[in-house]
């Protein structure tokens, strides 16, 4: 029980991030994905909120991070 710091790619970006403010995204796949985990993807950490088939609702920037555009088939940890 508890926190645990695992870190793993899961999934990789299938849809360009264009815009800082974009609060969904889309995965290739998100079966080892669950809500409350947190993405790295670059640099920037994202809250996952919800998911709906392979596409996700997140906050991003989160823990200190900051918001950045991300390029298509970028993994996911």
């Amino acid at each position: 029980w508890g926190w645990q710091n695992t870190t793993k790619d899961t999934t990789t970006l299938s849809a360009l991030i264009s815009s800082t403010t974009v609060t969904t995204i889309t995965v290739t796949a998100a079966t080892d994905l669950s809500e409350g985990n947190t993405l790295l993807i670059g640099t920037e950490q994202m809250y996952v909120q919800s998911i709906t088939g392979t596409t996700l609702t997140v906050i991003r920037g989160v823990h200190g991070s900051t918001a950045t555009t991300q390029k298509m088939w970028f993994k996911c940890a």
